[in-house]
């Protein structure tokens, strides 16, 4: 489970280094609109005879309230850009790196906000 906190310290980081809006681990109440929140993960160890590896998966959540699906879209494709492939050493020297998995965006039940939602597949190994 440490190399999940050092993922998701490393992607808060990168992504904050490379948005101009927000992102969040917890969304502190009353947030002006748009962010970007790090979400659900999973973790599976993925171990072979000849290193030791994980596999998992990241929903990184965009939220926007302009009109329209530009805005949504462009955040997505932001994030696209920052992640996918992005190759990272861990501090006990295994490489990682994110794989582009999937996209939405739906409009929240408030029918003002929408919601995007991109998956990232994680592999770490030694």
């Amino acid at each position: 489970m440490e190399r999940s906190i050092e993922i998701q310290t490393a992607i808060y980081e990168r992504l904050s280094a490379e948005l101009t809006y927000p992102v969040f681990d917890h969304v502190p109440q009353k947030t002006t609109y748009p962010y970007v929140n790090i979400g659900e993960d999973t973790v599976n160890q993925d171990d072979t005879q000849t290193y030791t590896g994980m596999r998992g998966t990241l929903n990184i959540h965009t939220w926007s309230q302009k009109r329209g699906r530009t805005e949504i879209k462009n955040m997505m494709k932001d994030i696209y850009v920052a992640l996918h492939r992005w190759p990272v050493t861990l501090s006990d020297g295994n490489c990682w790196e994110l794989i582009f998995d999937f996209a939405d965006s739906i409009m929240d039940s408030d029918g003002e906000t929408r919601h995007g939602i991109q998956r990232f597949k994680i592999m770490v190994a030694r």
